[in-house]
């Protein structure tokens, strides 16, 4: 078993830079990073890395085909990471990567060490006088950073917290003013939470027409949502309902169709969808309508069910 822990080409991985983006994609960023340092592919004053995602799983085989797209996309989102094209035939689609060392570098700094993440934060006591409280003195805070209540420095400390950002983003939302405001919002936390342990992708499944679960498809429901997420693959269902696709193909189909996209949340979803039915409506697609080929899937939805198949 030591064999395996010492001869397996073990991957360096910086810990402040997982806590900072993710186990997944800190992962994705050190082999990146490696592959890069040694390319010899040099476009627009940079070295790039030419890699297809069969490429990718090869080097991660702990890793799925959806779950590598899903790294790579919120990696893009997020700018950590650039992609071009610069491959001989206009046909041929794959990627070239190479990360953004520059943002990289700032994230880092602007990331607080361990220290300061692990510092309690606590209220000032108020003071038993009866003179008002001394007013605090305002911080400026740059636009993208949260608002962080003031801080009790240790003893044994004597300088000034630095401000730094950080990508959480619960902590992004402001604090309510009133009492009223808390309860409030505590209760809409609970229905939250009760309307989620009630509707789940599994419950959803046998209670809408989709037919009994078995090993298989509770394996690949259990799959898309680490891949996805629930809300993504409930979402699914909800729409493969609703077409009157009421099988699990049809809602792979789908998964495989908002993985491709990159789409990570429901509303990313939604907006997708908002597009094409934009895009119709300035006729577009001007050509008649396919005759039906004898397929479970409603012709005017955007979905296919062959999508990816060769993923697998």
């Amino acid at each position: 078993m030591s064999k395996l822990v010492v001869e397996d080409h073990p991957i360096l991985l910086s810990p402040k830079l997982a806590e900072m983006v993710g186990l997944n994609e800190a992962i994705f960023i050190q082999q990146l990073h490696y592959w890069q340092t040694t390319s010899k592919h040099v476009h627009d004053g940079h070295k790039w890395v030419y890699n297809s995602y069969e490429s990718w799983q090869e080097q991660f085989p702990f890793w799925s085909h959806t779950t590598i797209r899903r790294i790579v996309a919120r990696l893009e989102k997020a700018e950590l990471i650039i992609t071009g094209n610069y491959n001989i035939y206009k046909n041929d689609k794959t990627k070239w990567y190479r990360l953004n060392y520059d943002l990289i570098e700032r994230r880092c700094a602007e990331y607080p060490d361990r220290q300061n993440r692990e510092k309690k934060i606590r209220l000032p006591e108020l003071s038993k006088r009866t003179e008002e409280p001394e007013t605090l003195p305002e911080r400026s805070i740059p636009a993208e950073q949260p608002e962080v209540l003031s801080e009790v420095p240790d003893q044994s400390e004597h300088q000034q917290e630095p401000n730094c950002s950080t990508s959480l983003s619960s902590l992004n939302q402001a604090l309510p003013e009133t009492t009223s405001e808390i309860t409030t919002e505590k209760k809409s936390e609970e229905e939250d939470i009760g309307a989620c342990a009630q509707e789940n992708p599994f419950t959803f499944f046998e209670k809408n027409g989709f037919g009994t679960i078995g090993g298989y498809i509770s394996d690949r429901i259990s799959a898309w949502c680490q891949d996805l997420s629930d809300e993504l693959v409930l979402e699914a269902m909800k729409q493969a309902v609703e077409y009157g696709g009421k099988n699990w193909k049809y809602v792979e189909a789908i998964l495989r169709y908002w993985a491709d996209r990159g789409y990570q949340t429901v509303k990313d979803v939604h907006a997708g969808q908002l597009a094409f039915k934009e895009r119709l409506s300035k006729n577009l697609y001007r050509g008649p309508a396919p005759a039906p080929m004898g397929r479970d899937i409603p012709r005017n939805s955007d979905y296919d069910i062959d999508a990816g198949e060769s993923d697998e």
